[in-house]
């Protein structure tokens, strides 16, 4: 199979596809949301010329289970993507 060759899903594939990867994803996702409901974030409003900017960020520490949790889940959907066939060997992912 040639690197820009990919096999075509049914409706049935991708459904279980996007299914199977929206499990692997909640348990991290939950972990994130958790935190978040704990932790308020540092938050900054800026008015410039009648409008509004917030910017909303996390203290070092909980960003970093953030980054954590999303490197996690990247791998273990990668992982189950490269068991099932639906990536090519030499992907990357």
């Amino acid at each position: 199979m040639k690197a820009a060759q990919f096999r075509k899903l049914s409706v049935d594939e991708w459904l279980e596809m996007s299914l199977a990867v929206q499990k692997i994803i909640e348990p991290f996702a939950q972990a994130k949301l958790e935190v978040m409901q704990l932790t308020v974030p540092n938050m900054v409003a800026t008015r410039e010329d009648g409008h509004y900017t917030m910017t909303t960020s996390y203290p070092p520490e909980v960003q970093e289970h953030f980054d954590r949790c999303d490197r996690m889940c990247e791998q273990a959907v990668a992982q189950y993507l490269r068991q099932e066939g639906y990536t090519l060997p030499d992907a990357g992912l």
